[in-house]
């Protein structure tokens, strides 16, 4: 078998196109290319056995590896001449989405074409994402859960597990269990499944204050009891604005998901409602690391000054 290479942005894709390529009843042996050299790799492709049992070797992250000129011509050698009983899988996992513009340059790199040139290169990159994530969940909910998810549906999970197949197979399992071996999942299912989770809670509290609903104080108010992140609430309310700016400046925002969350947002900040939002985010993120807030404790103070941000931006003239 030639050298099997894949790209992908998500772990589970990646997992479930190795899982087709490997050799039956060999059990595979995993190394972090970063641990590799030219040495170990002769030690572990150079040549078969003397009775030829099948081998099976999975390199992970192999950009990570970066031989020189003289490891390189050594290893294009070794792989030119690949016993037959072995098989090799270079995986790379990409999984930084404000990084995406590196992916190309990174995948054209010599440390990558190296192992390109010696087999079959498989770019999974896109498969999970958007209308092909949709179309995937929906048909893995059928093919191994026996559940009839509609695109809808499928979409609403992928929200929720922010474009991350992994998670929104995790509601899939769920979704599976209570309905004991499968069927139709109904969006009143599907909406006291997923209800509950802390995602779930997180992202309706954010939209409900990024959109100044009016139900953002009560909901702040009762994820900030349970949870108390501060932080994480500033970050994803940064992380939204800095994308809206991206947005309104022609450019792209990744994952697609975000991007259709942040064009409904957009519809509620005309310039210059958006240039004030910005104005008090980030007098927002000077109070708290100033400590300009008092309270009972440090968590009594955040609250307020959170309060008085979500407060303020529902003020903005609209």
């Amino acid at each position: 078998m030639p050298v099997q290479l894949f790209a992908a942005r998500d772990p589970l894709i990646l997992d479930e196109a190795v899982s087709a390529v490997l050799p039956k009843g060999v059990e595979p042996e995993r190394h972090y290319a970063a641990e590799l050299n030219a040495d170990t790799v002769f030690n572990q492709l150079g040549s078969g056995d003397l009775f030829a049992s099948e081998k099976c070797f999975i390199y992970v992250d192999i950009l990570d590896m970066k031989p020189g000129k003289r490891d390189s011509e050594r290893i294009t050698e070794i792989l030119a001449k690949l016993p037959a009983e072995t098989t090799l899988i270079c995986t790379q996992l990409f999984s930084d989405p404000e990084k995406r513009s590196d992916e190309d340059r990174r995948l054209k790199t010599q440390a990558f074409t190296l192992w390109q040139k010696a087999g079959k290169y498989h770019d999974l990159r896109r498969q999970g994402e958007g209308d092909n994530g949709v179309r995937w969940l929906a048909a893995r909910a059928r093919q191994h859960y026996n559940l009839e998810l509609g695109n809808a549906q499928a979409m609403q999970l992928l929200h929720l597990a922010t474009d991350q197949l992994a998670l929104a197979d995790a509601e899939l399992a769920k979704l599976a269990l209570a309905l004991d071996g499968g069927g139709r999942v109904t969006d009143e299912l599907l909406r006291e499944t997923v209800q509950g989770s802390p995602a779930a809670k997180f992202y309706e509290m954010a939209d409900a204050v990024t959109l100044c609903r009016g139900d953002a104080q009560r909901l702040l108010s009762d994820w900030f009891r349970s949870t108390g992140d501060t932080f994480r609430l500033v970050n994803e309310l940064k992380r939204r604005f800095s994308g809206m700016r991206t947005l309104r400046r022609g450019g792209n925002v990744y994952p697609p998901f975000f991007a259709r969350s942040l064009q409904q947002f957009q519809r509620h900040y005309p310039d210059r409602r958006f240039n004030a939002a910005v104005g008090l985010l980030a007098q927002l993120e000077q109070d708290l690391k100033g400590g300009m807030y008092a309270g009972a404790s440090s968590k009594d103070a955040e609250f307020t000054a959170l309060q008085v941000f979500t407060a303020d931006l529902a003020a903005l003239p609209r």
